[in-house]
């Protein structure tokens, strides 16, 4: 989910939960009210208590909309028990929206476990605290395995416990400040023991940004999490395998910045005799949109690599059918893309799509997918995701017979295989190459697996990288 969409999400459950707070005013109000002038009862409100249980209300109320009365049903659910499934995911693909969702998780129920304490004595007892934030966490999360809304996930009970950890401890270190400004008798020690959950949380996450910023290469989705049991699993191979050590380079593409994303998208612009419109600018966690005055055309371009998504939507009535390759050359020359004659092309109902296999162009491969709509000679659609990479180094890879072996141990990830049988054949491997998260292209072996029965199963992905 996007940042715009979460911030969205957030005031309407803000708004709902003022309006329910204030019918509970209202309602507290007329008791009040009955009590006072009917039954001449004088009740005493202890405003400050009030407001922090108002808060607390508020609080649980956004939270249960925003996980709960927020979602739509969903056709995958389940249970997830693996620990720090999320942190693996998150850590291969490394995409700033997976980590911003697990580090909600934890600020979420922050408030929690400060505002407890502050309603009721009892939960002035660290533990008490904890496991009522442990209990809201379970209850949400089986709620989302009951209604359908999600993945029972013990990874999100995790991160909301260390959230109300994290939120007890602010509480506990504004009783001791509070405390030295009144010069009451302090104890430090439970109050900085309280912080190890925060302490832990801010090096977890320095750890790995930090980590993750001075390693060379980025991270590949094929990197598995945990090892698959292969004890019920048969697995042999129809070919040979070759134990050669062998040094293949590695390939690095042009990133972007947002200016450089604003000169490139101008620059597209004005080839067409469009201006940019940048008050419409729309920039996101991986792309920036740049859209012409009035939003008819539109231009979204990645920062990773550069990939291009344009849109002319005056266009979009109509497509130019039966092009050959080099009348889609000729008008993409106009838009300053070039695209050499060793690619494979294909049309299917007016969208002409070509795809590069690491093609040297001079100096630079090509690689990747191009699609694109054509009206009248002119782009109505392009997806140019053809990307320019310059060999970076070599680097040492494992052999055939390496790479087989982390297969038998059960080193790799099943999701592009249909399903895992008990007689596992391989009968083909070839070294492809796989885009990474800084947009380096690595090296990785691509087995390919059938069953006795010679039914197609699927690739296994083993990254070819050394060490």
């Amino acid at each position: 989910m996007r940042l715009s969409s979460i911030i969205n999400l957030g005031k309407e459950c803000l708004i709902l939960a003022g309006l329910f707070i204030l019918g509970i005013c209202i309602f507290y109000g007329f008791y009040c009210f009955i009590q006072k002038y009917v039954f001449k009862k004088s009740i005493q409100i202890k405003k400050k208590k009030f407001i922090i249980n108002i808060l607390l209300i508020g609080y649980i109320i956004v939270v249960l909309l925003v996980t709960l009365a927020g979602r739509a049903r969903v056709i995958q659910y389940g249970i997830s028990l693996e620990l720090f499934s999320s942190y693996h995911y998150a850590w291969n693909n490394f995409s700033i929206v997976e980590w911003r969702n697990i580090i909600l998780n934890i600020l979420m129920f922050v408030p929690l476990g400060f505002l407890l304490p502050l309603v009721h004595e009892s939960f002035k007892t660290w533990w008490k605290t904890y496991l009522a934030g442990l209990g809201l966490t379970v209850f949400i999360e089986l709620s989302q395995l009951i209604f359908h809304l999600g993945v029972f996930e013990v990874d999100d009970i995790m991160n909301n416990a260390v959230g109300c950890m994290i939120g007890f401890g602010i509480y506990a270190l504004f009783v001791l400040i509070y405390g030295c400004f009144q010069k009451k008798k302090v104890k430090i020690l439970p109050t900085l023991l309280k912080q190890i959950p925060t302490l832990l949380a801010v090096c977890l996450f320095t750890g790995i940004f930090m980590t993750y910023k001075y390693q060379e290469y980025g991270n590949l989705r094929d990197y598995p999490s945990s090892h698959i049991n292969m004890n019920d699993i048969h697995v042999e191979t129809q070919i040979s395998l070759s134990d050669k050590k062998e040094k293949v380079y590695t390939y690095q593409s042009q990133s972007y910045t947002q200016e450089q994303c604003l000169e490139k998208a101008k620059s597209f612009f004005q080839m067409i005799g469009v201006t940019i419109d940048e008050s419409l600018n729309e920039y996101y966690d991986e792309t920036v949109y740049f859209y012409s005055v009035n939003k008819t055309h539109c231009i979204s371009i990645d920062y990773i690599d550069g990939f291009i998504n344009y849109n002319d939507f005056s266009l979009f009535d109509q497509k130019d059918k039966g092009l050959s390759l080099k009348d889609i050359q000729k008008i993409l020359k106009k838009y300053d893309v070039m695209i050499p004659d060793q690619v494979s092309f294909s049309e299917t109902e007016g969208t002409y799509e070509i795809i590069a296999y690491m093609t040297k162009v001079n100096d630079v491969y090509l690689n990747g997918t191009l699609t694109c709509v054509v009206n009248n000679g002119k782009l109505a659609n392009l997806q140019n995701g053809l990307i320019t990479y310059m060999p970076y180094k070599q680097v040492d890879i494992l052999s055939e017979k390496e790479a087989y072996q982390k297969i038998l141990d059960g080193s790799f990830i099943s999701d592009y295989m249909k399903y895992l049988p008990q007689d596992l054949i391989i009968s083909k491997v070839r070294l492809t190459y796989r885009k990474d998260t800084k947009g380096f292209m690595q090296p990785v072996y691509v087995f390919n697996c059938i069953t006795k029965e010679n039914e197609n199963l699927g690739p296994i992905y083993i990254p070819a990288i050394r060490g």
